[in-house]
């Protein structure tokens, strides 16, 4: 059998396992070295882009474990990853807005917007200017939103990732959403709603 046939069996085998096996209250599987391995395989056919067993690791987005189901989100609709087109204009949104973990959450909102870089799409700066200005929403997804609605939005851009990661990391920061507030250059996230979708600005 060649390598990469015998590799994506394996893989298989593990993914496979993992759906049967005896899992604790949390979800965790109670065979620690299976769960280190589901975790690692999963992220293995994101990295390695791994189109065969998409499906595979499609069945872990529904996981008891939030763990799990993040890694899963990852490898299908990060753009470094899979990046499945359906995946990420379908399934993200929804967990984004259904999944009861934060950090699901937040990797899937980076899966679905990132699919709408640069497309000054309406709808998507909508829906990310909602998350936005919205206090029920996790500051790490606040801060998320406010990236990928400069993503969408503004053609001019610094797509540079350490560029990214600094803005998210000094909003996400912020222990309170009166400090990310002052926090947020809102004149700068004005005039790309103003321009793309001025609609959600009069709302009360």
């Amino acid at each position: 059998m060649p390598y990469q046939a015998s590799q994506h069996k394996e893989i298989k085998d593990i993914l496979k396992r993992a759906l049967v096996a005896s899992r604790d209250e949390t979800g965790w599987l109670l065979d620690s070295k299976l769960q280190s391995k589901l975790w690692d395989v999963i992220f293995q056919v994101g990295k390695e882009k791994i189109i065969e067993l998409k499906d595979d690791v499609a069945q872990f987005l529904s996981d008891p474990c939030s763990e799990i189901r993040e890694v899963a989100v990852k490898a299908l609709g990060w753009p470094s990853k899979l990046a499945l087109s359906d995946f990420r204009e379908k399934k993200a949104y929804d967990m984004l807005c259904h999944d009861p973990d934060y950090d699901v959450k937040y990797v899937a909102l980076v899966a679905w917007a990132t699919h709408y870089f640069n497309t000054q799409n309406p709808e998507i700066l909508t829906k990310l200017y909602r998350i936005l200005i919205s206090h029920k929403a996790a500051i790490r997804l606040r801060a998320g939103a406010l990236v990928e609605l400069l993503h969408v939005g503004d053609p001019f851009y610094d797509r540079l990732e350490t560029y990214r990661i600094t803005i998210a990391e000094q909003l996400h920061m912020k222990t309170s959403h009166e400090a990310f507030n002052e926090a947020v250059d809102w004149y700068r996230v004005k005039d790309i709603m103003e321009r793309f979708a001025p609609e959600v600005l009069r709302e009360s």
